[in-house]
């Protein structure tokens, strides 16, 4: 669990990094206004530190695999919702990137899931 935690927390930095230094160009490709993607990448780099913090802790506890298991999968269903039910203004590329995202973040939960039943089992 600690190295998905490692890694994720990684690519988790990476794509609010992504989304913060994109946001002058990410309104036009994607369709959102450029203040949602500030708040996306603040919160998502303050959710990469939070990660960062739970593995760098001697013992991850069995609460917090399963807080990060429950935060990912809210995020790729509520990702797939504001497509679904046209929460933002998207363009086609937009729609593609946030379900292509949404994917990746449950792909992820899956992964941490597994790791979590094995560790706890």
């Amino acid at each position: 669990m600690r190295r998905l935690l490692h890694h994720g927390c990684r690519w988790v930095f990476i794509f609010g990094l992504l989304v913060l230094l994109g946001s002058p160009i990410l309104p036009e490709l994607l369709g959102p206004p450029n203040a949602l993607f500030w708040v996306v990448g603040v919160g998502v780099l303050i959710y990469a530190g939070a990660l960062w913090s739970a593995q760098a802790r001697g013992r991850i506890s069995p609460a917090t695999g399963w807080s990060v298991v429950g935060l990912n999968l809210v995020w790729a269903i509520a990702s797939v919702a504001a497509v679904v039910l046209g929460w933002l203004p998207l363009t086609g590329l937009g729609i593609a990137f946030v379900l292509l995202q949404a994917a990746v973040v449950a792909a992820l939960a899956d992964l941490q899931f597994v790791g979590l039943r094995r560790a706890t089992a």
